[in-house]
């Protein structure tokens, strides 16, 4: 469940995420992605030359990002 204010955009068929997602991340130079993914496909991209990928870990109630010293733990929602 988001907040109100988060965006949430959804691949359309035959459409590749990863390109979509790295286009769109390379609008601006303030924009990071937050993946596990390298894009390797994607090497001339601005977004993966400026090392703007994040690395994260998702375990039980805990979020890390290692690379922002960020060590989120949260509640889960009810279903």
């Amino acid at each position: 469940q988001f907040a109100t204010d988060v965006e949430v955009h959804v691949v359309a068929t035959r459409e590749t995420a990863d390109e979509t997602i790295i286009k769109y991340a390379g609008q601006t130079k303030t924009t990071y992605v937050l993946t596990n993914d390298r894009f390797v496909d994607f090497s001339s991209s601005s977004v993966v030359k400026d090392k703007r990928l994040l690395r994260h870990e998702i375990l039980p109630n805990q979020v890390f990002i290692h690379d922002l010293n960020v060590d989120l733990t949260y509640e889960s929602m009810p279903n």
